[in-house]
């Protein structure tokens, strides 16, 4: 093991406190250049097993956590909403950092991870914090059933793997298959009002939402999405698949705890949706 990995680990610095131990891993750990740094941390009382090597596993190690806006929105919706009596949906789940972190705020999650690797990285995290309200499902949710290809996440970003929503690989691309399923159909057997739904399904995001227009008719959920690309017919492409009265948000400072929102005019990035009479919950009514 190369010097500073070692200094890293004799000193336990994974265990420090995140202002104490974001400066030394940034000075001693380069992620590019990591083969491969397992560790451990605790997120508040949850445990969160990770690889530095890993985009979104070194921000959790020197910021303690990705995307903690997105975090402390759904624990704020969860206290407006009563989500502790209430189903929190997480598609595209990847290694489960939301899905854990969301257990501790709706009374049930349902986290669908389609690609294997991380599907078992997602069960290992619910495992290791013995979550029986955590529900991991081995299926990728979208606006049809069947057997997908599916291009598996590049080297270190697991959070990149994505549906061939084109209906073809490229040529001499790698892919997998992977189990489909639409969201009405799957979900509608469990019980529970849907409070919330996360989707990041890098450019899939409309296919799931084309599958899941009966429960969002039916619960009115939160839901919070990813757009890649931005441009002028975006928005109208989003809000033709949600209830008219539905209104949108562009979130901004995603990755700090203290988020904010302004109206969503089709640009890239973390968009917010949810029904009009919750509008004033971003304090815009």
């Amino acid at each position: 093991m190369p010097l500073n990995q070692s200094i890293v680990r004799w000193l336990g610095v994974s265990r420090w406190p995140v202002f104490l131990r974001h400066p030394v891993i940034k000075l001693l750990l380069k992620r590019k250049r990591l083969g491969s740094f397992p560790f451990r941390v605790r997120l508040d009382e949850l445990l969160y097993d990770g690889d530095a090597a890993n985009l979104i596993d070194y921000h959790v190690l020197t910021r303690g956590g990705f995307e903690p806006g997105l975090d402390q929105l759904l624990a704020d919706w969860s206290r407006y909403r009563g989500g502790q009596d209430k189903v929190f949906v997480d598609v595209g789940a990847n290694s489960g950092l939301h899905t854990i972190q969301a257990s501790r705020r709706f009374r049930q999650v349902h986290a669908f991870e389609p690609y294997p690797p991380m599907f078992e990285q997602l069960c290992h995290s619910i495992r290791i914090n013995d979550l029986g309200n955590v529900v991991a499902h081995q299926v990728a949710l979208s606006d049809a059933a069947g057997e997908v290809a599916f291009r598996p996440p590049v080297a270190g970003n697991p959070g990149t793997g994505s549906l061939v929503t084109d209906g073809h690989a490229d040529a001499g691309e790698h892919t997998i298959n992977v189990r489909a399923e639409t969201g009405d159909t799957y979900l509608e057997p469990f019980d529970g009002e849907i409070c919330a739904i996360k989707i990041d399904v890098e450019g899939a995001e409309t296919r799931v939402l084309d599958g899941l227009g009966a429960l969002i008719r039916r619960d009115r959920p939160l839901l919070v999405f990813e757009v890649l690309q931005g441009g002028v017919n975006i928005a109208t492409s989003f809000a033709g698949r949600l209830p008219d009265d539905y209104v949108m948000w562009l979130l901004i400072d995603i990755k700090r705890k203290r988020y904010a929102a302004v109206p969503w005019q089709g640009e890239a990035g973390d968009v917010v949706a949810c029904g009009r009479e919750h509008a004033g919950f971003f304090g815009r009514g």
